[in-house]
């Protein structure tokens, strides 16, 4: 090639790149010298508008161009385009940019950029026309990623590939460009509602610099570095006016300052101000639906260039999506947590059932009892469990019918009977067990009937009738043996039924449900007026009473005396309740979410232990926080099964009632709890044991 025609072609490179630098961008730095791309300029209407001073800002599509870091700040998925036609001079340019944010692997971006000029002409050293065909053509790709580090801090980095093709020359080069974006006053003031209207911003374009070689030599596009700063100060209400500032410096050039000014005087309508190293730009967004129209004005020397876009953000935003997941992955959790403990319920009620049997072939019928009695108070409706009762009991029966014991005998069949009705030797076991016991005590007709009344008494549950039928027997006829034994098994009944109302009302009265408690005291009180278990439960259910009341009467006092400062009328009842509920700091709900994630992971690894530990530090913070209620009521029904199983009935009760503390409504909670008591006290009057 002749040195005219390396004259020529550099001459026209020149050309292009002023053409570019004039009529596509704000404007070129005396400094320049033409070793600035054009691509240098950025793109994306909203920073443009803002003068470039986007470096603290860069929260959407066109963040790898400014400050990759910002990716990690974006909320939705976003596509950006604008087309730009320079028709004086036969330029045109194209701009796209797709960003994806995922809550769990951060930001990732696509950026596309392209220059384009036709019918360039060649001249020779005489100006004489050789060819006014020739174009030239510039593009770039970034593929950008970005994420958040906690609250304060957001990191990001593009990987950039230029291609540059010039009169049938062409070349291509790589590039990396860094960028961070920091809000300081999370560091400072985490607490404070104003933490995130301050951020500080710092780029590094061409960190590795992009190098390309169209013919002999490859020309590198510089290194340079922006720092930013940007604040949003509250106007007009709920309004936020937005002001940002950078200062850029490229390597062997002069500082470019930038400074913009955002207000959104609508929630459809932002305006937008802007100085680009002393050249004016402004410009407007109306957003509506997802879709924002952005027009960007630029002062340039040439001339006003006006350029319009759009900005689309679709899909969940990334806090309903990390929701959803979250919710997917609780779900899974909580369905994997209730197929376990159906699993583990049916595997402890086998275990008791097969002890039970083994038991009872062995003729130790009061164990097999009580292990059955602890088989249907984890699953009362097992049939399997009911058959096996029956027929425990019906042999049991047997043992006391052979032992001459007829009137235990006639209450054991008549339980036997209560389960499966149609059991042909249960019955005629009773019937015969009737007859024995009337003529071994040598009864008279009116004692006979007497006793049988009683007896159907104690075997239907009523108690208080049975023990005054058997008490009346005996004030007639005192050497009846029979009517004294079932007297004292009758007493003992009512003590363990009075065990277990008394320890229900106890439980209801802690979680304040005062009027349930004092039912269950009222019917225990008829079997037994004056005992002192029940005067004691009534006197601590006199005394939460009043406390009550008292509280009533004080709530209702600070009403009287706010409502005269009250704007607009009283306080309400639900005020004072939110008032005197202490609301976790934002520190403390960071904290909240740590520990439940690390619960969360400790109960997916099978480290139940420490998933309760976690999870009992967040509902004494947060006690609605998320399902910790179910985890914890899940380990704990757990526990007490599994303790009740083993005969800790004390334990197991234990337990449940943490269980009732985290939720007092709990119908399966408060079915455990029931049930243990009252089969507990069931297998007693069975047995006739204390």
């Amino acid at each position: 090639m002749t040195s005219a025609s390396r004259c020529i072609r550099s001459m026209a490179l020149v050309a292009v790149a002023a053409c570019f630098a004039w009529a596509a961008q704000p404007a070129l730095a005396a400094d320049d010298g033409g070793g600035r791309s054009v691509f240098a300029y950025g793109a994306g209407n909203r920073a443009l508008a803002l003068g470039g001073a986007f470096a603290a800002i860069a929260n959407d599509a066109s963040a790898p161009l400014w400050n990759p870091g910002g990716l990690g700040l974006m909320g939705r998925t976003e596509l950006q385009a604008t087309h730009a036609g320079y028709y004086d001079f036969g330029i045109d340019e194209q701009y796209g940019s797709l960003a994806y944010p995922n809550w769990r692997w951060g930001t990732f971006s696509l950026t596309i950029r392209h220059f384009g000029v036709d019918d360039i002409e060649s001249r020779d050293d005489r100006n004489t026309l050789l060819d006014d065909g020739l174009s030239n053509s510039e593009s770039e790709f970034l593929f950008g990623y970005g994420r958040s580090i906690g609250e304060a801090w957001s990191v990001g980095g593009a990987l950039k590939f230029r291609h540059h093709s010039l009169a049938g020359h062409s070349g291509s080069g790589v590039g990396v460009d860094l960028g961070v974006i920091v809000h300081p006053l999370y560091v400072f003031t985490p607490n404070s509602r104003h933490r995130r209207r301050f951020s500080l911003g710092l780029a590094i374009r061409n960190a590795v610099e992009p190098k390309v070689q169209l013919e002999n030599e490859a020309v590198p596009d510089p290194t340079g570095v922006r720092l930013g700063a940007a604040m949003y100060f509250p106007v007009f209400g709920e309004r936020n006016l937005l002001t940002s500032f950078d200062v850029e410096k490229t390597r062997d050039m002069n500082l470019r300052y930038h400074a913009g000014v955002e207000l959104f005087v609508h929630h459809l309508l932002a305006m937008r101000v802007g100085v680009n190293n002393n050249v004016f730009t402004s410009g407007a967004a109306i957003k509506w639906n997802g879709v924002s129209i952005d027009y960007t004005y630029q002062n340039v020397e040439l001339g006003g260039v006006h350029l319009f876009g759009a900005t689309f953000s679709f899909g969940p935003t990334v806090e309903q999506s990390r929701l959803a997941a979250m919710e997917a992955q609780e779900a899974e959790m909580q369905a994997r947590l209730a197929a376990a403990f159906e699993d583990k319920q049916e595997q402890r009620v086998d275990e008791l059932l097969t002890r039970a049997s083994s038991a009872e072939r062995g003729g130790r019928y009061d164990e097999a009892l009580r292990l059955i009695a602890v088989a249907r108070a984890i699953d009362p409706d097992n049939a399997d469990a009911q058959l096996r009762e029956a027929v425990c009991l019906r042999e049991y029966a047997k043992r006391q019918e052979a032992g001459g014991d007829f009137a235990s005998a006639a209450v054991t069949y008549s339980h036997a009977l209560a389960i499966v009705p149609n059991d042909v030797q249960a019955k005629a076991g009773y019937d015969r067990c009737r007859v024995a016991s009337d003529r071994q005590a040598a009864r008279s007709e009116a004692i006979r009937k007497q006793f049988g009344a009683a007896l159907d008494a104690f075997s239907e549950g009523d108690l208080a009738v049975a023990s005054d039928g058997f008490a009346a027997i005996l004030r007639q006829s005192p050497n009846d043996k029979e009517a004294a034994a079932m007297l004292r098994r009758t007493e003992n009944a009512i003590d363990s039924r009075m065990d277990v109302a008394v320890g229900d009302a106890n439980r209801l009265i802690e979680w304040g449900a005062l009027d349930e408690a004092g039912a269950v005291l009222s019917e225990a009180r008829s079997l037994r007026p004056e005992d002192t278990r029940i005067r004691m439960a009534l006197t601590r259910l006199d005394e939460a009473r009043a406390a009550e009341l008292a509280k009533a009467q004080a709530g209702r006092s600070d009403i009287s005396a706010s409502s005269g400062s009250a704007v607009g009328g009283a306080v309400t009842g639900t005020e004072i309740a939110a008032g005197e509920e202490a609301k976790p700091t934002e520190e403390q709900r960071r904290e909240v979410e740590r520990l439940y994630s690390r619960g969360v992971e400790a109960m997916t690894a099978g480290r139940n232990h420490d998933a309760i530990r976690y999870f009992e530090l967040v509902w004494s913070i947060e006690p609605d926080h998320k399902d910790v209620k179910e985890y914890l009521k899940h380990e704990y029904l757990m526990r007490g099964m599994e303790y009740f199983a083993d005969g800790r009935l004390n334990e197991a009760v234990e337990v449940w009632e943490k269980a009732l503390r985290v939720d007092p409504d709990d119908e399966r909670v408060n079915g455990y709890l029931t049930r243990a008591r009252e089969q507990i006290a069931r297998t007693r009057q069975i047995l006739g044991s204390k």
